[in-house]
């Protein structure tokens, strides 16, 4: 099951995105840093910013700010968006993937 799959985004959607990003040669892949990797890997395993503060030992206010900075690299309105974009750009893993 793909993550795209468990957060209900519509599959013709993902395969057209899919498609869009694997024939561009044109990609952007911005540059997260490990923190904001780390927290918005955390987050798309379905984590609260509390149990992210708590498994990365930081403050919920540095998990805001990461998952803020790396929605804004990755152009997203919301920590989900971003989280797909990450994983469909190879900046994330999808954790469902057998």
């Amino acid at each position: 099951m793909l993550i795209t799959d468990q957060l209900g985004i519509d599959s013709g959607q993902h395969v057209h995105m899919k498609e869009k990003y694997q024939n561009s040669k044109h990609i952007v892949r911005p540059r997260l840093t490990r923190r904001e990797r780390q927290c918005l890997q955390l987050a798309a395993e379905g984590l609260t910013g509390k149990e992210i503060a708590s498994k990365l030992n930081i403050s919920t206010r540095m998990v805001r700010s990461h998952l803020s900075q790396a929605r804004k690299r990755l152009g997203a309105l919301s920590t989900t968006q971003a989280a797909v974009r990450a994983v469909r750009l190879g900046l994330l893993q999808d954790t469902n993937e057998g």
